[in-house]
């Protein structure tokens, strides 16, 4: 969790791009940790959704990062933020058990590109 605040928190010092860029390393071996220790619990049929998702969701990021002010960037990322939160506290107080669905394309393409758009500007230190 703290990794997420990384990148803002020295953004408030230095350059965005040099901060992220002195964090990539460390954020790299930290992916590789998180693919290692959950290499037996993934779902490929998932992985082949949510990833071409997420690669459009990083081109956005990228074509859009010096045309939306870095405000309306950081808007975006803080209401995606919300709603994951309210969300997950919903899914928490409703006593009722979620049951698995199996993958949905349309929602699963959707949900990877928000995911890869946030993931750029949050690592942009937008």
């Amino acid at each position: 969790m703290i990794a997420i605040l990384a990148v803002p928190l020295m953004s408030l010092f230095m350059d965005p791009a040099l901060a992220a860029g002195l964090l990539l390393p460390i954020y790299i071996v930290a992916d590789m940790y998180a693919v290692y220790l959950f290499r037996k619990a993934f779902s490929a049929r998932n992985l082949k959704i949510l990833l071409p998702g997420a690669i459009v969701g990083i081109l956005i990021g990228f074509a859009a990062i010096s045309y939306v002010p870095g405000n309306a960037g950081k808007l975006l990322v803080a209401l995606i933020g919300l709603y994951y939160l309210a969300n997950a506290l919903l899914k928490r107080l409703s006593k009722t058990p979620v049951a698995a669905r199996p993958a949905d394309v349309p929602r699963g393409l959707f949900w990877g590109t928000i995911a890869g758009l946030t993931s750029y500007t949050k690592g942009a230190g937008v």
